[in-house]
């Protein structure tokens, strides 16, 4: 189970660079993200990684902090991500 959940992972973690390298070729169209993630995240290195790698060259807002992957991370930054979403320019909102 802990190997099926690993590749599982890394597929996830290979999908989200491969779509992100499709947008540097058009980085207009590409989507804004949002990424936040706690410094004692198991997924904290693949974040840096991938900030590193893309955060020069799509509209990615990053921010970390001290914190793990769970609840008590997430309902600190939900109003945050929240308040950064474009909801007042929703169609039909």
């Amino acid at each position: 189970l802990h190997t099926a959940y690993r590749r599982q992972r890394q597929m996830c973690i290979r999908d989200r660079f491969g779509l992100a390298d499709r947008f540097l070729k058009e980085p207009q169209r590409a989507p804004r993200m949002y990424m936040a993630c706690g410094t004692e995240d198991f997924l904290f290195d693949a974040n840096e990684h991938f900030f590193a790698r893309f955060g020069k060259e799509l509209p990615i807002e990053y921010h970390t902090e001290p914190g793990n992957h769970t609840w008590d991370f997430w309902d600190r930054y939900i109003e945050r991500i929240l308040a950064w979403l474009p909801l007042d320019q929703a169609e039909g909102v």
